[in-house]
This record gives structure tokens, C-alpha cells and sequence, in this order.
């Protein structure tokens, strides 16, 4: 959470307007899809439908329900790409009711302070403009599909002469940043400043290198349309910062790795063109030194403590693909660096300037889509940018380059990282990240009382603690694991899984990612042999405590009480796993029938066992987290979810938080009021962070964390 609430804008009731109006606005379109499925439900009732139909429906339920939770997100401060979404959601089911992308993309975030920047006003041309793109360049019309045949470089045309149209060099500026790549910058530079210099010798070129040559400077006075500065050891987002701050135009392309300006495919009165409303950012794609070309249009998501970026796009809006991260250079407001200026990423380790640049674009377009920004890729914009199979030389410590980001964040993983040069094959697909490493606490009463989920590495300590619960128990206190055969389960020391540890292997598979400690039995009877385990436990990083014997459950009826004898605690670093006594586990039990109306003593009158053979292993359910694929067989009860319907009642499968937290007396209180919904617990303070319950379904147990994730 350090280092996030920096991170918020402040907010205005115009925001809970706009957000009630956008909520009503859903509830119509659930009656527009209403009116379209009724008459087909009455129509063919009682016909089964096809799996392609009950697909589609399932599709489109899952999307409005994800729309639906972004809508209420306290945290949510414009409308981003809602409305274009759910324009789509529109057309899928009747075209006729398609919003255009005018009507669909909204107006920009009204906590974002672009218009009206303090170096500027809307009506004057200059840093703090604020109006529209296409206000200031004319617009472009189609000449049809067999004009530019038979290469199509031409065919959307640009009118001239249009009323307000102004000179390029008055509505942008180039900023770029060099590395530490001497001869190679100054021939980038040179070839950069002569491009643009063909193009429009009045197009100002700012340029930022750690230090200034005599070259560089011989280079700007012969093109006559270059400014240099020297930026030093600041960080690449303060070099791009003070650019943007001499910038006096009201939009700035960011040369990000260009190496050659081309006048028609860099194409900068389209980018401009599109900007409007929340667009504050508009790219295109990239051709590497190599020829690769790749568009860089990225869609990140965060989620359980891991952010993963996929390449691709979900939607379109002006012929252009909406992302939420651009790995080529792109045109965006002067006034946007201004309210959301680039972070300072620094690194401990001797890090090159590219990647720390990498990182720093990361950090400010989710800073973007967090906001409710929107970005746009344009594929039939294409830069020219540095990029290769020699672009990298040396090994690359990739983790201490990422960990900034991690840090400020808060996360465990990032999967598929955009770097300096994307089309490096030898790339990670994951970065991972301990708790440690990012600041992160395991204290789980804490997270979940704050209503926080619990970071997978966090329930890696339970599922490591089981295993080794596990493994001393099955060789009978510490020696050689038992050999398994026929007799062999009589001789270890038995054990299982109990409340909401049983809850949390038949729901989750895993430790419930909200609960506050762990729940197992023992045999009464090998509570000695736990006592002396002691020194075995602490040798691997656990320790045993809160000794007890003995400890009844129920003290008002001891006598009669299943749990009689024993207690103890198993003690991972920061979580705790109580182990309760039992004189008889659920295997020697007789086992229950089904219906009132029937007898357990159906076989020669002896009643129906718990298992249904003698000498039959225990039941063991797989208990497994992210970054710990080995997990454990953990012993369970004999039927674990009939326990666990049993124990909780209706409503099993639906989450609720610990009853703690749910302001309960005890466990043994009802949850049904409470599953299926978080509000009824802790809540976040934070609930813009990515990890709050909120976030997160109430039912279910495949969107919590990332797979691929720690």
C-alpha cells in the first residue's frame, strides 16, 4: 500500500454523478438484453438451447458483471473505456442500438486538471490547451478501397486549409532522450534532427543526454531546430519531465528509442486527430533495426499481487486499437505530464538507462489507466526505433530491474514485462518477487481484518507448514517416512484437516486467501511425541507452542465432548495452524445415513463404517499456492465436503470473511447472511489497492490469483 495513496487524484461528487449515471445507463442496457431474449425464451420454451447460445450468454453475463463492478470501484475516476465496452456488449446483440466512438468515449476524468493548466488556458495555444486535436489539424476523408493501389500509401487524405487548422511546429514539439550509448546516440541525434528538419525545419527537436558532447552540439547548430540538455544522473523520468517542461506546444511526441523520423509513417496529424475527450495518449507501431515490426499495444491487468501484461486488444475506437500500455514512441498532452509526471525509478544495482526507462513507462500508464485515461495504438502509425538481437550485451539482472516497480505496487509477479526491446526472445515471462522484497506483510489477522486478500506467498508459508506437519507425522514422529503398504496406516501419527482449513481445500484448493489462521486434529493419544518434536520443527523453520493438555472444547460438557485432550499451535513465521486433540478421528467413526429414514445397521447389523474397507488410506486433498507446485497431500476428513456443507450450512460455497472480522461471537455462528457478499466484513481503506476483497468475486475460486503469479 506505501506509496499508492500518493498515486490518487482527489476526487469530486461530479465523480458520483457520473458514476450513478453510468450505473443507470447499464441497468437500461440489462432491459435492452432482456427485450431481446425474452421472445426467443417464450418462443422455444422448452427446447434445450444449443452450448454455442448458452456460451454467448455466459460471455455476455461475465462482461456486464465485470462492467458492473468497475462502475461502483470508489476508486474509479472517469468512465475509461466502459461505455465503448459496453457499446460493443450492444452490437453483439442487435447492431441497430451501436453507439458511435464519438458518443462512446467519454469526456476526460474531471478530477484530471488538464484543462485550464496554470501555464495556459483552453483558448490559448500553448502547453495548457485544452481543446480537442482535431481542432487544431484538419481532418481526414476516405478516396475509397481502390485509390493508393496497389502498395495503399495512400487513401485516408488529410483536407487543407481547413478553418483553426494551425502550423504543426505551433502544436507539437519532439522531446528524446539518450543514453549513454555515445557514438551510436549522436547518429540517432543527427539522423533524428535532419528528419524532422526536412519535414518542418521549424519543428522544435528537446533533447535530454546524461552528458552533452561537443558533437551533439555541433549537430544542433548545423539543423538549427534542436535545444540539448544535459540531464546527468537524474533518473529517465526526470529527463523526460524537464522536456515536457520547456515544451511549449500543446502536444509532445515522446521519441521513445527512435532512430529516424519518417515524415508520412510517423504520421502525427492522425495522432492529434484522435486526441479528445479522456484520449490523452495516442502511438503507433514500431519497426525495429532488424525490420521486425511490432504494433507494442499491451493490455495489463492486475490482480491477487501479480500484474500481467498480454499483447493484443480488446477493443477499437477511430481506427485505432484502445491500450492501457505503448511500448514505441507516441503523442500525448503536454498538460498530461504536468498532473502526472513521469516517476522517479531509480536502482540500487547498475541498471542501463533503457530498462530503468522500460520501468518508468510502466509505472505512469498504469498510472494513466488508473486515472480512467484512455491510450490509443494506431497500427498505420509506424516509428522507426532501436531494437535487436545485439541490442542487449551481458547478462541482465532483470528481477533488481523490475523491483521499483514491484515495490511501489506491491506485487509478488509480473508476467510477460514490457522491456526496452520487446522482441527479445530471451526475455523472462515472469519476474518474482518475495514478500520481503516488496514490502509486503504476512501478518494474515491484520490483512484480513483491513479486508485485504493475502499474498500467495504469504499462504506458501501454511502449505509449507502442512508438509512438514505432514512429513512428521507420517514417520511417526520424525524418523524415516513409514513405507506405505496395506498395514502401514496404523503406525503413523494421524492427523486432519478441520474447520476452515477443510473449508478452504474443498473451496480453494489452497489456504482461503482472507482467513486468519489454520485448523487440524490430532490423536490425543501422540501428544508426547509432538512435545518432544519440538526441536525437529524448529530445525525447519517452524516452531510448536501454546502446549496445552488438557484443553475440552466444550467445558460445559466434557464428558461427552469429542475433543478432550490436547492442544497445541504449529508456528510458521508470521501465521499460526492450531492442532486440537481427539480420541477418535473421523475414519473410526460410523458413518451417518443420508435419509432419517434409514438404519445404519444394514450389514449383519453392524452399522455402516466411515470407510467402507478396513485398512483403507486416509482421505488427502492436494493443497497447493503459486510459487509452490510440490504442495501437500494434506489428510482431511474422510468426506471433506460433506464436512464442510455440513459444518457452514447453505451458502457454503459462497465467501464470507472470518467471522471475526464479521463481528460474529464465534465460528459456530451462522454465515449464511453473510457469503456472497464482502460488505458485511473489514473494508479496505484503500479500495483503490489491487489486492482488496472488494475487487474480487464473492463465489467462485478462479479469479483470485494469477496462475502464473507468486
Amino acid at each position: 500500500m506505501r506509496g499508492l495513496i500518493s498515486r490518487i487524484a482527489p476526487r469530486s461528487n461530479a465523480c458520483l454523478a457520473t458514476g450513478f449515471f453510468a450505473t443507470v445507463c447499464l441497468l437500461g442496457l440489462f432491459a435492452v438484453i432482456w427485450a431481446l431474449y425474452e421472445p426467443d425464451l417464450s418462443i422455444h420454451r422448452g427446447m434445450k438451447p444449443s452450448q454455442d447460445s448458452v456460451d454467448f450468454r455466459r460471455e455476455i453475463a461475465e462482461q456486464l458483471a465485470r462492467i458492473s463492478k468497475e462502475l461502483i470501484a470508489p476508486e474509479r475516476e472517469g468512465l475509461g473505456d466502459i461505455v465503448l465496452r459496453l457499446s460493443r456488449i450492444v452490437s453483439r446483440l442487435d447492431p441497430r442500438y451501436e453507439l458511435s466512438d464519438e458518443e462512446a468515449i467519454p469526456k476526460e476524468p474531471r478530477n484530471s486538471s488538464l484543462a485550464g493548466d496554470a501555464r495556459g488556458t483552453v483558448g490559448a495555444l500553448g502547453p495548457g490547451w485544452g481543446g480537442d486535436g482535431r481542432e487544431l489539424v484538419c481532418g481526414e476523408h476516405y478516396l475509397g478501397e481502390r485509390h493508393g493501389y496497389p502498395f495503399f500509401e495512400t487513401g485516408f487524405v488529410a483536407k487543407g486549409g481547413c478553418a483553426g487548422e494551425r502550423p504543426l511546429h505551433l502544436v507539437v514539439t519532439i522531446l528524446l532522450v539518450l543514453g549513454e550509448d555515445g557514438e551510436r546516440d549522436e547518429r540517432r541525434l543527427e539522423t533524428i534532427l535532419n528528419g524532422v528538419k526536412s519535414y518542418n525545419s521549424e519543428m522544435k527537436v528537446l533533447v535530454a543526454a546524461p552528458k552533452v558532447t561537443e558533437n551533439m552540439n555541433t549537430l544542433v547548430k548545423n539543423t538549427g531546430n534542436g535545444v540539448l540538455y544535459k540531464y546527468g544522473k537524474a533518473s529517465p523520468g526526470e529527463a523526460w519531465n524537464m522536456l515536457a517542461r520547456h515544451a511549449a506546444t500543446p502536444f509532445v511526441l515522446f521519441a521513445r528509442g527512435m532512430t529516424h523520423f519518417h515524415p508520412t509513417h510517423s504520421r502525427l496529424r492522425r495522432q492529434i486527430r484522435v486526441m479528445s475527450g479522456a484520449v490523452v495518449v495516442a502511438g503507433g507501431a514500431a519497426r525495429n533495426e532488424e525490420g521486425k515490426w511490432n504494433m507494442g499495444c499491451l493490455q495489463s491487468q492486475m490482480k491477487g499481487y501479480s500484474l500481467r501484461y498480454t499483447r493484443g486488444y480488446h477493443i477499437s475506437a477511430r481506427d485505432c486499437m484502445i491500450c492501457d500500455h505503448l511500448e514505441g514512441p507516441f503523442v500525448a498532452r503536454t498538460s498530461l505530464l504536468h498532473t502526472h509526471p513521469f516517476s522517479h525509478v531509480d536502482s540500487k544495482s547498475d541498471i542501463s538507462i533503457s530498462f530503468l526507462e522500460a520501468v518508468t513507462f510502466a509505472d505512469w500508464f498504469l498510472r494513466l489507466k488508473q486515472a480512467g485515461f484512455l491510450t490509443l495504438g494506431c497500427p498505420d502509425v509506424m516509428y522507426y526505433v532501436l531494437g535487436g538481437t545485439g541490442m542487449n550485451r551481458g547478462p541482465i539482472n532483470y528481477q533488481a530491474t523490475w523491483l521499483w516497480l514491484a515495490v511501489q505496487w506491491q506485487l509478488t509477479a509480473i508476467i510477460n514485462p514490457p522491456f526496452s526491446n520487446p522482441l527479445e526472445t530471451n526475455s523472462p515471462k515472469s519476474i518474482n518477487f518475495s514478500c520481503g522484497e516488496v514490502g509486503l506483510s504476512c501478518k494474515v489477522s491484520k490483512l484480513a481484518k483491513k479486508g485485504y486478500l493475502v499474498p500467495p506467498c504469504c499462504a506458501r508459508q501454511v502449505v509449507a507448514a502442512l508438509r512438514a506437519f505432514d512429513q512428521f507425522s507420517s514417520s511417526g514422529g520424525g524418523g524415516d517416512p513409514v513405507i506405505q503398504g496395506p498395514d502401514s496406516y496404523t503406525n503413523v501419527l494421524r492427523y486432519e484437516l478441520e474447520a476452515g482449513s477443510i473449508l478452504g481445500a474443498v473451496k480453494m484448493g489452497s489456504f482461503i486467501p482472507w482467513d486468519i489462521d489454520g485448523d487440524a486434529t490430532f490423536e490425543s493419544k501422540d501428544f508426547p511425541l509432538y512435545v518432544r518434536g519440538k526441536s525437529w520443527f524448529k530445525e525447519r523453520g517452524f516452531y510448536l507452542s501454546s502446549f496445552e493438555d488438557p484443553v475440552p472444547m466444550h467445558k460445559e460438557s466434557p464428558e461427552t465432548s469429542v475433543k478432550t485432550r490436547g492442544y497445541f499451535c504449529l508456528n510458521t513465521p508470521d501465521i499460526y495452524i492450531e492442532m486440537w486433540g481427539y480420541h477418535n478421528l473421523s475414519m473410526d467413526m460410523d458413518s451417518t445415513p443420508e435419509a432419517l429414514s434409514e438404519r445404519n445397521d444394514s450389514v449383519a447389523n453392524k452399522p455402516w463404517r466411515s470407510l467402507p474397507a478396513p485398512n483403507m488410506p486416509p482421505t488427502r486433498i492436494h493443497l497447493k499456492t503459486l510459487g509452490d507446485s510440490e504442495g501437500v497431500w494434506a489428510r482431511v476428513i474422510t468426506n471433506p465436503g460433506l464436512y464442510a456443507r455440513n459444518r457452514y450450512g447453505p451458502r457454503f460455497l459462497r465467501h464470507a470473511q472470518s467471522w471475526v472480522n464479521l463481528g460474529l461471537g464465534d465460528s459456530w455462528q451462522s454465515y449464511a447472511r453473510s457469503a456472497g457478499g464482502w460488505w458485511g466484513g473489514s473494508q479496505c481503506s484503500r479500495t483503490y489497492h489491487h489486492a482488496c476483497l472488494v475487487h474480487y468475486p464473492t463465489d467462485g475460486n478462479l479469479n483470485f490469483y494469477d496462475d502464473e503469479g507468486m
